[in-house]
């Protein structure tokens, strides 16, 4: 650049006079050589010259200079209030990710995603005390007037009016889901499950869930089944194959493997029937939801008959979808004598 001629200028005239007042104190042979030295030398401007140069120099230069910047903002350092290169590593002194330029936010990501977890050392946090109250002192609503609460403790509010509460408000649903009947079943379900070494095991809710099959278990059974149970327990529990077993479906599973369900006959007879519940029960509730899309207003007063038959069909669509529609006419053709016109 021409600035930088200029000051080289500036410093060979300052290199020659020191040159010429050290020549001064010199002798003459010295000083002759010094002029020599000086007539080969570059030409010399003056100094007020160069200095007004180098000014002048200096002020297009700034300009070019933030010329350029304006430029090339997006690119460039001295448009931004950060440097990439440089992230603070304190969580604390992070600026968010909208705050950096739009072309430059993946760029930070990757970057504190290369930083990996940083937790500064040698930072003393605050420490805050979190207020714990006893259950004999008085409840203070938080955020709210007094007056809409009466005057009880942390124990009666949080256990008798909120933990209490909650569990009664669940039963309140389940009583409202399952009646009586269908909680007992499932109450004596669970006696057999195989969990913890058949630790929720009861003989009576066992007699209890057969009598719920009458039309499979006769009275006959249950005197069976209850010499079956007395066994079948001590078995299960001595029984190191067993103690894996989690649920009823896994004890069903080993019971067939291990050949004990020709032993216990009856035990496995109820819990193939426990395990065969569910899916009945998923039926009758199909078979609800299909009535109300086929029994609508305009089909009120059909007939019992015809109304099964319009479940049947449509519960069954899938199957009925692969008949042929000649064989449904050749079927209803077949019925009775009809006159074709």
């Amino acid at each position: 650049m021409k600035r930088n001629g200029d000051i080289q200028s500036f410093f060979n005239y300052e290199a020659a006079k020191r040159k010429k007042v050290a020549a001064e104190e010199q002798p003459e042979d010295i000083v002759s050589n010094i002029e020599d030295e000086a007539v080969h030398s570059p030409p010399l401007v003056h100094s007020a010259e160069i200095e007004f140069d180098i000014e002048d120099e200096a002020v297009h230069s700034d300009a070019e200079i933030e010329s350029d910047c304006e430029d090339e903002a997006v690119h460039s350092l001295c448009a931004r209030p950060y440097n990439i290169q440089r992230l603070p590593p304190d969580p604390g002194e992070r600026i968010s990710i909208s705050q950096y330029d739009v072309n430059d936010q993946d760029e930070v990501r990757r970057r504190y995603i290369a930083k990996q977890a940083v937790q500064p050392y040698a930072q003393n946090f605050q420490v805050r005390k979190i207020y714990v109250p006893l259950w004999e002192d008085i409840y203070e609503p938080n955020r709210r007037s007094r007056r809409y609460y009466e005057v009880q403790t942390n124990d009666d509010r949080y256990r008798r009016e909120v933990y209490l509460g909650v569990i009664d408000q669940t039963i309140q649903e389940l009583d409202n889901r399952f009646d009586e009947v269908n909680t007992e079943l499932l109450i004596c379900m669970s006696a057999l499950n195989p969990l913890n070494s058949f630790a929720s095991y009861d003989a009576l809710n066992v007699m209890r869930l057969a009598e719920f099959y009458p039309m499979d278990i006769s009275s006959t059974d249950l005197i069976r089944l209850e010499f079956q149970l007395t066994n079948f327990i001590d078995d299960m529990r001595q029984d190191d194959r067993f103690r894996n077993a989690s649920n009823i479906g896994e004890l069903y599973i080993m019971l067939v493997a291990t050949k004990k369900h020709v032993l216990y006959d009856l035990v496995y007879l109820l819990i193939k029937l426990i395990l065969i519940l569910p899916v009945a029960m998923a039926s009758v509730e199909r078979v609800f939801s299909a009535m109300n899309l086929v029994k609508n207003k305009l089909r009120t007063t059909m007939s019992y008959d015809r109304l099964n038959d319009c479940l049947v069909t449509f519960i069954e669509r899938d199957v009925f979808m692969e008949v042929s529609e000649d064989d449904i006419v050749d079927a209803f053709m077949a019925m009775q004598k009809r006159r074709v016109t």
